[in-house]
């Protein structure tokens, strides 16, 4: 993760995400970068569950007075044609921006950047779009994975995520 960063600022602010959802058609993808919403109201343990293991009472007292952290009710859909790669990487060795979250500041980011210079990007042959300028190699991070997509992004826009209205209903 020390490849060249480069903030992409086309649409505004992006908060930190807390998820990445991609949908793929053939060469095309759209990826929604959903921002992390935390919770007013602090997480309080369920006391009317009679039987409870050992491992839930810990997971309760840890998580007793934290404040849960959700998805926002609006994202970032982003549209992608000429798809040539595309990699999510589940885990950090090292999330770049821990350190900066445990000090209570806001860490000093984007969660959508150009990769560039990019080895990546560099290897692709000239047959299979190494040749058109509009490929690019672009990173998304989330709370728990970063993607890498190599393509053309054609845009994007701000949107209701229905998902994150659904999950309300149901709590």
């Amino acid at each position: 993760m020390d490849d060249p960063l480069h903030p992409i600022t086309d649409f505004g602010e992006i908060p930190e995400l807390v998820n990445i959802r991609a949908f793929f058609d053939g060469t095309d993808a759209i990826v929604e970068c959903i921002p992390a919403k935390t919770l007013e109201k602090p997480f309080v343990p369920d006391t009317t569950a009679e039987r409870k293991s050992e491992t839930e009472k810990q997971i309760d007292s840890v998580l007793s007075g934290a404040f849960p952290i959700v998805e926002s009710p609006n994202m970032l859909r982003l549209n992608f044609t000429f798809l040539r790669g595309f990699c999510a990487h589940e885990e950090f060795v090292e999330h770049p921006f821990f350190n900066d979250r445990l000090l209570g500041k806001r860490p000093d980011f984007s969660p959508l950047c150009e990769v560039a210079p990019s080895p990546w990007r560099e290897f692709l042959p000239g047959y299979d779009g190494g040749d058109n300028p509009d490929v690019k190699h672009y990173r998304m991070l989330s709370m728990e994975i970063y993607v890498d997509i190599l393509g053309v992004l054609e845009g994007g826009e701000w949107i209701k995520n229905e998902a994150a209205e659904i999950r309300e209903v149901l709590q």
